[in-house]
């Protein structure tokens, strides 16, 4: 799929797309994930061409009496422009303006997750000290958001953060959390080993997965009797193989569905996917399997 290039709005393309993007942000997300409603079309539109026409009608909706135009402000804010640094410093300081005015308010769940997003967007480690205390807020909705804002941040009281939403009782949380902890970031300490490995047994297969992932990208090798069993389960997918890849050990080999690099014996999901198939060869090739 081609990527749209950059563009300049007129006025009355910015007003239309801003009067969509609120007329639909509420509408039911399509079947096809791949489809993006009329209000993520408009936003992704404002983001793209964003400038400081866009910003303008952003500050005016961040601080509007509905919701729907506030959420609207704070999806375009976070990833506005062809560059993440466009105005990067103006954005924060609205985000968190609009995060402390609805603190100090009425405090709707679904401004607060809007925020949270559009601060993971921002990337910004400024944002971390102002989400860390909705780590905990009740409604798993905000504490979705929260990871998403704290994902990728090495501040150590981001990781804290994620180490926390990783033990969530939410299984969605505990996965990005997981994944936050184990791929997002280059910090390794005995803290984060120890929130990987306490998801090792989770209940939910992706975050075991995860937290597989993310041990042996970090060179634990007591995790290879886990990525054994996950591979003797048929728990095939690309954290898995990549977590082979990153130990590269032969006593993979046999468990890599028990067969050779001409794929004659694939799970047949690993058959189907050819992203998934590229990735199981890269494994048996790191493992120096048998090609014959």
């Amino acid at each position: 799929m081609a990527t749209k290039g950059k563009q300049t709005l007129t006025e009355s393309e910015i007003h239309d797309l801003f009067v969509t993007a609120v007329a639909h942000i509420n509408d039911p997300d399509p079947e096809d994930s791949c489809v993006l409603t009329p209000a993520w079309d408009a936003i992704a539109t404002l983001q793209r061409n964003g400038d400081e026409a866009v910003l303008d009608i952003c500050k005016a909706f961040c601080k509007s009496d509905d919701s729907d135009e506030r959420a609207v402000g704070a999806a375009v804010l976070g990833q506005l422009g062809s560059s993440l640094e466009l105005l990067r410093d103006e954005r924060f300081r609205l985000l968190k303006e609009m995060l402390d005015r609805e603190l100090s308010g009425g405090a709707d769940p679904e401004m607060l997750a809007s925020i949270c997003f559009a601060f993971g967007h921002l990337n910004d480690p400024q944002a971390v000290p102002a989400v860390v205390p909705l780590a905990r807020h009740p409604l798993s909705s905000v504490r979705y958001a929260v990871v998403q804002a704290l994902s990728a941040q090495e501040d150590p009281v981001a990781i804290a953060g994620l180490i926390e939403l990783s033990n969530d009782e939410d299984r969605d949380i505990r996965d990005w959390a997981t994944f936050g902890l184990g791929q997002l970031i280059e910090a390794d300490n005995a803290d984060i080993r120890e929130a990987l490995r306490s998801r090792l047994a989770d209940a939910d297969p992706d975050t075991r997965l995860e937290a597989i992932s993310g041990l042996a990208r970090r060179k634990d090798a007591g995790v290879i009797p886990h990525i054994v069993d996950a591979l003797d389960a048929g728990e095939v997918g690309a954290p898995i193989f990549e977590a082979v890849v990153d130990l590269a050990n032969p006593i993979f080999c046999r468990h890599l569905a028990g067969t050779k690099l001409s794929g004659q014996i694939l799970p047949e999901v690993v058959a189907k996917s050819e992203y998934l198939r590229t990735k199981w060869q890269q494994a048996a090739a790191a493992c120096e399997c048998d090609e014959t």
